[in-house]
């Protein structure tokens, strides 16, 4: 989704940006993915991991998890150099009002 401009109002907020990866026919959620995968990361640590949690890390791609975590990084990277433009176009706009 993109657009030139946004009008938003004071109760206004953007969600947080969750990049999609489709696989096995779903859209698969990439935070919450890692979110999941650092909690059972954790969980191991501390040797509280149930057999269920156990087996769910058994299917966890490690190719995956590092590819959802550089769209994760990805979508970071973006939004901070889209927050930088969209700054800075704004600032544009009001130059270019006061000189008007």
């Amino acid at each position: 989704m993109s657009a030139d401009d946004i009008y938003m109002n004071y109760f206004s907020q953007l969600g947080p940006v969750d990049p999609q990866f489709f696989v096995d026919g779903k859209w698969v959620p990439v935070l919450g993915y890692l979110e999941k995968f650092e909690e059972l990361n954790k969980k191991s640590q501390e040797e509280s991991i149930t057999p269920l949690e156990y087996a769910l890390i058994q299917k966890l791609d490690s190719a995956d998890i590092h590819r959802y975590e550089q769209a994760r990084e990805h979508s970071a990277e973006l939004l901070k150099n889209g927050c930088l433009l969209i700054s800075s176009r704004i600032g544009d706009k009001h130059k270019r009002r006061k000189r008007m």
